[in-house]
């Protein structure tokens, strides 16, 4: 098997190349992330906005059976 060393060269450049890049990306990356840091989903919504993930009681008058449940799934979708 032949090696050529101008191949290798190309190859190793490529190679040199693609990590320093890679590198520079996740770098400026975690410099935005520094400026920009990443919302909480568990915080408190700004300004007028309500926060409509919350836990309430269903009422125990309604059959929770599997075919009831079935029902209101494909009638109102929840």
């Amino acid at each position: 098997m032949i090696f050529s060393l101008q191949k290798i060269k190309r190859v190793s450049l490529f190679i040199g190349l693609f990590l320093l890049f890679v590198f520079l990306i996740s770098q400026l990356f975690h410099l935005l992330t520094t400026f920009f840091p990443p919302r909480s989903p568990y915080q408190e919504p700004f300004g007028n906005a309500v926060k409509v993930s919350t836990f309430e009681q269903i009422d125990q008058s309604f059959s929770n059976t599997w075919l009831d449940r079935l029902f209101v799934f494909y009638w109102i979708g929840e």
